[in-house]
């Protein structure tokens, strides 16, 4: 018996992720990671796949939104699931490239490059 392949599972960010909208994010970030959690535990844990993060909606980024994304892929990573970021316009790209956290990703497609 074969099991098809899982579809990734996708969270969609939008709005500010600067210093100034963090602090907003986090909430609801950890209430999807608990979520998520419980999920997990309640099908016997099994290790889920991947994670596509779509950061299109994004309007500020920077590098308290980067560590963000950074902790919340740590977070995924730790319950056994791949993040990835996909949709990435190109001007958050080079953000995330410039504060040195695409190591935190595998590349997605994205808008403005094949990252």
């Amino acid at each position: 018996m074969t099991l098809p392949p899982q579809k990734p599972r996708s969270l969609v960010l939008d709005g500010d992720w600067s210093v100034a909208g963090v602090a907003r994010q986090l909430p609801l970030i950890m209430a999807y990671l608990a979520g998520l959690r419980t999920e997990l535990s309640s099908d016997g844990g099994v290790a889920a796949g991947r994670l596509a993060i779509v950061l299109e909606g994004v309007e500020t980024l920077d590098a308290c939104g980067c560590q963000l994304l950074a902790l919340l892929a740590c977070q995924v990573l730790n319950m056994g699931w791949e993040p990835s970021i996909v949709a990435v316009p190109a001007n958050l790209q080079e953000i995330i490239d410039t504060f040195g956290f695409s190591h935190y990703f595998r590349s997605g497609s994205s808008g403005g490059s094949d990252r």
